[in-house]
């Protein structure tokens, strides 16, 4: 309830603002009727439609990674929109008022300035309007993690040569030329001659040879 209450940002001096006490006198600004606390994920959807001006995002750290594990359908479409980080130890939870998404994953890009995050993914982009390009197509699917593949295992190749279909016809050809002097002592490359070769799965047309040879030399 207070890492809602500080996402609203209801406490505006910054004098003990992370005391509980400072957020008591606006506990009334949330309805909580029938809702638990702490608040189960399960339950985030209730609060959202108890508290029609409030869209929630619930953030998870796993192995140091923050990763997003609820988004709200409401998300930056209400008046407040407010991310919290959920800290666990055993079975028990805490959840976090996280105020910069920027400052929370700026590790992942080599930007050292502020970036803006997807609420959705948590991908960082350098400017606002590639977030307002971005973030609608990327809200379209469910909460994600991007994970980039450690060195070693970062290059692909080709390995199913077994699915590959055969190619009927294929043809290796190699032409020759002869090198022709010119006035101002450079030389020309003039073709001589070819050869080529037809390679096929149909035997009529395997292993045909032709070759050309210019007949003035």
């Amino acid at each position: 309830m207070y890492s809602i209450l500080a996402g609203m940002n209801v406490v505006k001096s910054n004098h003990h603002k992370s005391r509980p006490s400072q957020y008591r006198p606006y506990k009334h600004m949330l309805n909580m009727n029938s809702i638990p606390s702490p608040v189960p994920l399960s339950q985030i959807t209730n609060f959202e439609n108890q508290n029609p001006e409030i869209s929630v995002n619930m953030l998870y750290m796993d192995n140091r990674e923050i990763i997003p594990i609820c988004t709200s359908k409401f998300c930056q479409k209400r008046k407040y929109h407010v991310n919290l980080l959920m800290l666990t130890d055993d079975y028990k939870f805490h959840y976090i008022y996280a105020q910069s998404l920027s400052r929370l994953v700026g590790n992942r890009t080599s930007h050292r300035h502020k970036t803006y995050i997807c609420h959705y993914c948590l991908h960082p982009l350098t400017k606002e309007d590639n977030l307002n390009e971005y973030q609608p197509i990327c809200c379209q699917h469910e909460p994600q993690q991007i994970v980039y593949p450690k060195p070693g295992k970062n290059i692909l190749k080709f390995d199913k040569f077994h699915y590959q279909f055969q190619v009927p016809f294929a043809i290796y050809a190699d032409f020759e030329p002869f090198l022709q002097k010119n006035d101002d002592q450079s030389d020309t490359h003039v073709p001589s001659g070819f050869c080529a070769v037809t390679s096929s799965i149909f035997v009529e047309h395997d292993y045909v040879l032709y070759c050309y040879r210019e007949k003035t030399l």
